[in-house]
């Protein structure tokens, strides 16, 4: 084995590690620990990954599970806002925001 294959083993233990970790967690709780646990993955692994073709696919695919708990936590703050500003009344009266990519 070569320390790319050693590497790229190495992270799905860690995610599920952090996964683990985040149970029990509040939805926004959990979403932030989660994208905190994750970057921590990819910023300290991915100093290795510009030799390692394979590792960084694998790099790849962490920061594409991340998006999605960053876009809930992102959703849960802004509802959050909305609701301690007395505003979510407008927005709903509004249609809300719709984002499309």
């Amino acid at each position: 084995l070569d320390v790319g294959d050693i590497l790229a083993n190495l992270v799905d233990p860690m995610v599920q590690v952090c996964t683990l970790s985040a149970t029990g967690l509040g939805q926004a709780d959990m979403g932030v620990f989660l994208v905190n646990c994750l970057t921590a993955i990819t910023e300290t692994l991915g100093k290795f990954a510009s030799d390692l073709p394979a590792f960084a696919e694998r790099l790849e695919r962490v920061v594409a599970q991340r998006q999605p708990h960053l876009d809930a936590v992102v959703q849960l703050e802004g509802q959050h806002l909305l609701r301690i500003s007395s505003l979510d009344a407008v927005w709903a009266a509004l249609g809300g925001y719709r984002h499309e990519r």
